[in-house]
């Protein structure tokens, strides 16, 4: 058995579709992440929903789901299947990266000049 990796050490990095679609009545640290990788996107995208992080995917997940898909033209099933988890991830790591200064960058600095 080996246990899953502390949500601390993975802030900023993805982690691979679990394998198994999550949908309404799932619980599982994949759900965990999922609720962690939707409340950091909602923090740009204000139409989805914020949502308790519990690792239950419960009707507020899915409805925060089904915005996601909407918005990014994935079919609104509400269901997180490998096409929904890679955008999710995607969009959750340019998102996380881009916030962040890379080496020898700092603020008022132009690039390229």
């Amino acid at each position: 058995f080996v246990s899953p990796i502390p949500l601390k050490y993975v802030e900023g990095n993805v982690v691979p579709y679990p394998g198994i679609p999550l949908r309404l009545g799932s619980s599982s640290d994949s759900v965990t992440l999922l609720q962690e990788y939707l409340n950091y996107i909602a923090r740009v995208y204000t139409e989805i929903p914020t949502l308790p992080v519990t690792g239950y995917f419960g009707t507020q997940t899915q409805n925060a789901v089904v915005t996601f898909q909407r918005l990014f033209g994935i079919e609104p099933t509400g269901t997180v299947a490998a096409v929904t988890w890679l955008a999710i991830t995607t969009l959750y790591s340019d998102i996380f990266n881009g916030s962040r200064l890379g080496e020898g960058q700092y603020p008022g600095f132009e690039v390229g000049a």
